[in-house]
């Protein structure tokens, strides 16, 4: 496969990053965790935590995009 260049990817993953940490925000709301989400930062009482580049869910989409295309043909 031909790689995604940089500009690209960074467009692509970065907001899959918001969607991953508000997923992981609203189930620490629905377990009465204390927390605070600024971008892709989850902010816990002991530790922070930040979705990385690899938790984006890029190279699902990726592999998704792929069987469907070979679907579709």
């Amino acid at each position: 496969m031909i790689p995604i260049p940089a500009i690209v990817f960074n467009q692509i993953t970065f907001p899959l990053q918001l969607l991953a940490s508000k997923v992981a925000s609203t189930t620490c709301r629905g377990w009465a965790c204390q927390f605070l989400r600024e971008g892709n930062v989850i902010i816990l009482p002991a530790m922070a935590l930040e979705v990385a580049d690899a938790c984006s869910g890029i190279r699902s989409l990726m592999s998704l995009a792929t069987l469907a295309v070979i679907y579709v043909i």
